[in-house]
């Protein structure tokens, strides 16, 4: 599976972000302390998932104050794109 675009709407740090993956071929996810690292593998979980490792609630991981929250996750897996 190769991630191609993850869409977050309210969820954890981030209010509205879009991250397009295409153009790298490799990626380093690096960043201070409370960057919203884990943030991002997070949303990848539950897009396929519907889950986190640590299992959160989905209340949880909706920023704070903010509703509905939403992650999109495109991605491809041995030529097709989801």
């Amino acid at each position: 599976m190769r991630p191609l675009e993850l869409e977050l709407t309210a969820f954890r740090s981030y209010d509205r972000q879009t991250i397009d993956l295409r153009p790298h071929e490799l990626v380093v996810i690096t960043g201070d302390t409370g960057a919203g690292k884990t943030s991002l593998l997070d949303a990848i979980a539950f897009a396929i998932f519907g889950r986190t490792p640590e299992q959160s609630t989905p209340k949880d991981l909706l920023t704070l104050g903010r509703e509905p929250g939403e992650v999109r996750l495109t991605f491809a897996v041995r030529g097709q794109v989801w």
